[in-house]
Parts: C-alpha cells; sequence; structure tokens
C-alpha cells in the first residue's frame, strides 16, 4: 500500500472510530433528554447521532477507496 492510500486508509479508520463515539453520546444524551423531559438535550443528542452516522459513513467510504486504489 503506497503512502497516500495509507494515509486515506487511516484517515477513514480514524473517522469511523471518530463516529461511532459520537453517536453513542448521541444516543445516551438523547435517551437522558428523553428520561428527563428535556426537549432540547434530547434534540441535541439526535442531532449528535445524526453527525456520528454521517461521520462514520465518510470514513467507511474513505477507507474502502483507499482498499480499491
Amino acid at each position: 500500500m503506497d503512502e497516500s492510500r495509507r494515509e486515506l486508509h487511516e484517515e477513514g479508520s480514524e473517522h469511523e472510530l471518530e463516529g461511532s463515539l459520537r453517536e453513542m453520546k448521541g444516543s445516551m444524551k438523547e435517551g437522558l433528554g428523553r428520561t428527563f423531559r428535556d426537549g432540547s438535550t434530547e434534540l441535541e443528542g439526535k442531532a449528535e447521532r445524526m453527525l456520528g452516522k454521517a461521520q462514520k459513513k465518510l470514513g467507511r467510504a474513505a477507507r474502502r477507496r483507499a482498499e480499491e486504489r
């Protein structure tokens, strides 16, 4: 694997991991908001969870692209 492919693969893996963590954090925040009937916290959690999903998909796409090269 050449240097640019390796960097793209590592960057993709990093985005995937960060996305998963953000998604978990958002789910927890969303649940807390629901439990304590705090609509703004629930909404923040949902938004963070969705951002995490998107970041994870971006990372997965970058990793796959590196593997195809």
